[in-house]
């Protein structure tokens, strides 16, 4: 009985083992087909698969971020312009600092249509070609702002030149040096002579015959020399030279209308005159207090050389810028002279 046992037995398990495959109870206890919590992470989409070589130098050096702080233009490198013309653009790119602070490097440039663009300092720098071309600087103080404008070499260079003598001219007043002291004063005293703008001042009392016998005269000169000039109407010299004309006329309040008349002729003369001579000219201030004409006049004429035509040479003339001809004597008449002066 128990051979038979054993014989069956051993039939069935090679029939099993031909037929199944053995059971694994850890497969089945971690199973991720069979697992509900890791079904999630399956609808997950896959990262692609990328080379393992590293990415070029390049690529990386692009993804780095730009640079979103300000550069100092006071480190600006020129690539063109002369020594002198650096200097120059130099010296405006520091007084633009000293004006806004070490903070500030954003100005207002002037772009070629004639309109202000905010932008750094340094690409203003970098637009320019300083072979031909200049900055100059200039400070609204009513808005607080720099503005910067691009102008020509010359005047760039010009413009640094005359702060450096003026410099110079400050240095040597401050020293004690009596003698240079005396001679810049001079100097700046005719420099301010010449420079300071003239000024012709007339009353609105003036008669129409005194302004065409006397100060026409005196506006037709002043416009001779083309140099820009300043015409001032005015009730009287001092404190009361704007006063209104209801405080003129107050006494007698009839002669308001009179005086109001009599301006607005003197006015159109003015005004007719200065265009007769084609004279530019601007308006500061009314007729009822006082006013001033900003005039430019045109720039004189230089007369040209007149040719003058060559006369003839007259007969006379000719005749006296001829040779004499000499007296010729005869033998005899010679001889003779020669004994008087033997006898003699």
């Amino acid at each position: 009985m128990n051979k038979y046992f054993l014989r069956s037995f051993s039939s069935c398990l090679r029939t099993l083992e031909s037929t199944n495959k053995p059971l694994n109870r850890f497969k089945n206890l971690y199973n991720n087909t069979n697992n509900t919590n890791n079904n999630k992470n399956s609808n997950r989409p896959k990262r692609p698969q990328t080379s393992s070589t590293p990415r070029p130098y390049k690529q990386h050096q692009q993804q780095q971020p730009i640079r979103t702080y300000p550069v100092d233009a006071r480190n600006f490198r020129f690539k063109n312009g002369t020594p002198s013309t650096q200097s120059a653009a130099q010296s405006v790119v520091t007084q633009i600092y000293a004006q806004e602070g070490t903070k500030n490097f954003q100005v207002y440039y002037v772009n070629e249509t004639n309109k202000l663009i905010k932008k750094p300092l340094i690409d203003v720098l970098n637009e320019i070609n300083f072979d031909t071309n200049g900055i100059q600087f200039t400070y609204d103080q009513e808005k607080k702002r720099s503005i910067v404008r691009k102008v020509k070499v010359e005047v760039m260079v010009r413009k640094h030149k005359d702060m450096l003598a003026a410099e110079a001219q400050r240095k040597l007043l401050e020293s004690d040096n009596h003698k240079a002291q005396y001679v810049l004063n001079r100097k700046l005293k005719s420099e301010q002579k010449k420079s300071a703008t003239r000024e012709i001042v007339m009353k609105w009392g003036i008669t129409m015959n005194d302004f065409r016998n006397q100060k026409k005269n005196e506006i037709e000169k002043f416009s001779a020399k083309g140099k820009a000039f300043v015409i001032g109407l005015i009730h009287d010299k001092g404190r009361d030279e704007g006063l209104h004309v209801n405080l003129v006329c107050k006494k007698d309040p009839e002669m308001l209308g009179i005086e109001i008349q009599r301006r607005e002729l003197l006015f159109n003369e003015l005004s007719g005159l200065l265009t007769e001579l084609k004279c530019e000219y601007e308006t500061e201030g009314n007729k009822e207090t006082k006013l001033r004409f900003l005039v430019t006049p045109p720039p004189p004429v230089k007369p040209q050389p007149q040719v003058q035509e060559l006369k003839p040479v007259k007969e006379t003339k000719r005749k006296q810028i001829e040779p004499k001809e000499t007296k010729k004597y005869s033998e005899d008449e010679l001889d003779a002279s020669y004994s008087f002066k033997i006898e003699d």
